[in-house]
C-alpha cells in the first residue's frame, strides 16, 4: 500500500512503515464511513495530507541537503555521536524529520521553504 499509494520516504526508501500508517488511517475512515453510513472517504485522502505529507516532504528536503554534500554528512554521521544519534532515531521512527525541522528553528523552516 505504501509503495502503491506514492507513500514512500524519500531519504531512505522505505515504505512499510508509511503502508502501514495509511492502512491504519484508511481502516479509521472506513470504520467511520460504515458507522455513519455516509461517503467519506473523501476525509482519507485529508488525513493523508495533514499526517503523513508533512513528514514525506521534510524527508525531501533532507535528502535534498544530503546531496548537496554527501561526503560532508557521511563524515558527521560517522563521527559525531550526536549527528549519529539523530539519524538512528529518525530510521527507527522514534523521532520523524517534522521533529528535526522543527528543531532547527528558523534555519529549519527556511531550508524546508526553499527546497520544498
Amino acid at each position: 500500500m505504501g509503495d502503491a499509494a506514492a507513500l514512500i520516504d524519500p531519504f531512505t526508501g522505505e515504505g512499510i512503515y508509511y503502508a502501514i500508517r495509511s492502512a491504519r488511517i484508511a481502516a479509521a475512515v472506513l470504520e467511520a464511513a460504515f458507522q455513519e453510513q455516509t461517503p467519506a472517504l473523501a476525509l482519507y485522502g485529508q488525513r493523508i495530507d495533514q499526517e503523513l505529507m508533512p513528514e514525506l516532504e521534510c524527508s525531501k528536503v533532507l535528502r535534498e541537503l544530503f546531496n548537496l554534500r554527501p561526503a560532508f554528512f557521511h563524515r558527521r554521521i560517522a563521527t559525531r555521536e550526536r549527528w549519529w544519534k539523530a539519524m538512528v532515531k529518525i530510521l527507527r521512527g522514534e523521532r520523524t524529520t517534522v521533529d528535526f525541522r522543527k528543531r532547527l528553528g528558523l534555519i529549519g523552516t527556511i531550508l524546508y521553504r526553499w527546497y520544498s
